[in-house]
């Protein structure tokens, strides 16, 4: 019996070698799949239809939850329930406990789709959306805030958690469904993490209100929850237990992240019941700009994500707003402050009943360590409240008043421009009236207008999702008459095409002056907007009697900020390069360029090397051609996105050019407030 033991022993050894390399293998791949999440998330850009980047999100945002309090718990069920079975036992028993958490959460996708269906049900879209934002932020402020409480002993209720021990019925099962069934009774924890992500899928899921949607959706998100966890167990059945590192701080960082969560679960309790312009009028929007450069990294989510968001925050853009119930925005900073020194005294009066449980020999030290954390915790309230509720909405208002006035001096001397519309409400499909009234600073008509590139008012329209274009005049309407002139009010006829938001640019010419203005149109229930990524650099413009080949060579460096950037346009037709284009407005080229949520629109101007002379031409008659090659420059002032519309003229006809290009952020980067209108 020795000699047979002793000649299968290699046998299984050798087996046992193969299954820790595959297992070696396999940790490899899982860790590979979390960093490459990680980086997706907060650094790639994705090229895919929206449908398939919301579960590229979904997925990503799940793999980093295991950093937070509410997902890390799960870390200290699976190692050791995987540990100590075998290679595959383990590991069975480790993907059973992970399947049924992913079960558990995905109905929280189900939940999202009815409850989205049932508000979308009592009204407008628009409306709706904001009021699932702000029920999930509401509730994932609550959640965290009850769960800091719990870890901190200040109330007895808990979410769920593993507490050493299961229920009797899931006790009495076989290891591997005994995992599951764990997994199931387990596996909403973590649905209140304070990730900002949470809410975000779960409105996306709102939004559509499909069923199947919303559980396939959170289900990728709840595997993207598990795969760290799998990780760590596949560590445990190596045999190198993760988790001695954590357990030995264990309570030392349940503590640190519970004080941590008060913070964020108070913060997304007022941003769901105030609403994000809460956060702008708070002053905390404009210093986490200032610190993480956030519209860097705005532009790559919305990007990725492939939805534009408006980003210009000034007081015009919150004057005269309230919270979702009517509440003002600045009682929100009191809000905020509330529920975050609460539980600060709240725990200091439980230390003061504890002093009653400690010998007479202990008291008075204990008595010295109270007061110090008293002070301690005074001096902290007092911070908060100066800081939260006082310095930064005043720093706000200074910053986005000199940036208003700063924007004011951009457009011209001559005053301010207002825009109204007839009718009131646009509707798709249907004619409006866009009536601009130019005003001087004493508010009276604004006089001596100048025609400037051929027209008196230049009008830009660019829907949010960059698909519709338009660059019209008053004078497409007509002559100008002596009334608009003596009035100063300039009128545009326009139909919009389909809902949305547009952007709507004007720039004039006043006592030798360029006034700009820009103004934002909502057209009909504004919906969900999609923006698809294409770098392409030759595209096909025209109709098909008029098929041009259109290059954009912007050279080879990668573009980024604060650099002069040429623009290079090469027109060919037919296969054919061509000479013979036409002067547009006075100019070779009119481009409009505009970035991902509106902010620094410009409108610059191409321009023509003479090869016989070496002298850039800016400006045309109408009898002059050149061709086929255009140029322009422009110095990009934010990282991100941007849409580049050219327009040229060919045998009479205007063609319009559409290229997106992507900036980076440069060194020693200096973000103006606005750039001004150059050749």
């Amino acid at each position: 019996m020795t000699e047979i033991l002793s000649v299968q022993s290699p046998v299984e050894n050798k087996g046992d070698k193969k299954l820790r390399f595959l297992f070696a293998i396999f940790v490899i791949v899982l860790l590979a799949i979390f960093l490459w999440g990680l980086f997706w998330i907060f650094t790639a850009s994705g090229e895919s239809p929206i449908g398939l980047g919301w579960f590229l999100f979904s997925f990503a945002a799940g793999l980093s939850m295991i950093v937070l309090p509410c997902t890390l718990p799960l870390v200290f069920v699976i190692v050791p329930l995987s540990m100590g079975k075998g290679y595959v036992k383990g590991f069975s028993v480790a993907l059973a406990f992970g399947l049924g958490v992913a079960m558990t959460l995905s109905v929280y996708g189900i939940l999202a789709a009815i409850l989205g269906k049932a508000i979308f049900s009592l009204g407008g879209a628009g409306g709706s959306i904001e009021l699932v934002k702000g029920i999930f932020y509401v509730l994932a402020g609550l959640f965290s805030i009850l769960f800091a409480l719990s870890e901190l002993g200040l109330i007895k209720f808990r979410l769920p958690s593993y507490m050493g021990a299961a229920p009797a019925f899931i006790q009495n099962r076989k290891d591997i469904l005994k995992a599951f069934m764990l997994g199931l009774f387990l596996g909403n924890i973590g649905v209140g993490c304070p990730h900002p992500a949470t809410p975000i899928i779960l409105g996306q899921i709102a939004i559509t209100g499909d069923i199947f949607y919303g559980w396939l959706l959170f289900f990728v998100h709840a595997l993207g929850r598990v795969i760290p966890l799998l990780l760590l167990a596949v560590f445990g059945i190596l045999g190198v237990n993760a988790t001695k590192g954590l357990l030995k701080h264990k309570d030392s960082i349940a503590r640190a992240t519970a004080w941590a969560m008060v913070f964020v679960g108070a913060f997304l309790f007022t941003l769901g019941a105030f609403s994000h312009d809460w956060w702008v009028a708070s002053g905390q929007h404009t210093l986490l700009e200032q610190i993480t450069q956030e519209q860097y990294f705005t532009s790559i989510l919305s990007e990725r994500l492939q939805v534009s968001a408006p980003h210009k925050h000034g007081l015009e853009e919150i004057e005269g707003k309230t919270g979702p119930g009517g509440l003002p925005l600045w009682l929100g900073n009191w809000i905020f402050v509330f529920l975050m020194v609460i539980p600060l005294w709240w725990y200091l009066w439980q230390e003061r009943k504890r002093l009653d449980t400690f010998a007479e020999s202990d008291r008075p030290l204990k008595l010295v360590l109270f007061r110090q954390r008293r002070w301690v915790i005074l001096l902290l309230t007092i911070l908060l409240g100066l800081i939260f509720i006082y310095l930064l909405p005043q720093k706000f208002l200074s910053q986005a008043g000199e940036k208003d006035e700063h924007e004011k001096l951009m457009i011209s001397n001559s005053g301010s421009v207002s825009l109204h519309t007839d009718p009131t409400f646009i509707e798709v499909g249907v004619p409006v009236k866009l009536l601009f009234s130019l005003r001087d600073e004493k508010g009276k008509p604004l006089q001596g207008l100048q025609i400037s590139h051929e027209r008196l008012l230049h009008v830009i329209i660019i829907s949010e999702d960059f698909q519709v274009f338009a660059h019209i005049h008053t004078e497409d309407l007509g002559l100008i008459t002596q009334e608009m002139i003596r009035d100063a009010v300039l009128p545009i006829g326009f139909t919009f095409p389909k809902t949305g938001r547009y952007l709507v640019l004007i720039n004039y010419l006043h006592q030798d002056h360029e006034g700009k203005e820009q103004f934002i149109l909502d057209v009909g229930d504004r919906g969900q907007s999609v923006i698809s990524k294409d770098l392409s650099r030759v595209k096909l413009f025209g109709d098909e009697a008029f098929r041009y080949t259109v290059s954009l060579d912007t050279g080879t460096e990668p573009l980024q900020v604060n650099k002069k950037i040429i623009l290079k346009y090469n027109i060919e037709k037919d296969g054919l390069p061509v000479k013979d284009l036409q002067p547009y407005l006075g100019g070779a080229m009119h481009l409009t360029i505009v970035d991902v949520g509106f902010t620094t629109p410009m409108h610059i101007h191409g321009e023509i090397h003479d090869p016989a002379t070496g002298m850039v031409i800016h400006e045309f008659s109408g009898s002059e051609r050149f061709g086929p090659d255009i140029e322009a420059q422009v110095v990009f002032p934010y990282p991100g996105i941007y849409q580049i519309f050219g327009e040229f003229k060919h045998e009479g006809k205007v063609v319009v050019t559409s290229f997106m290009v992507e900036v980076g952020k440069g060194e020693n980067q200096e973000i103006p407030m606005k750039m001004p209108h150059s050749h």
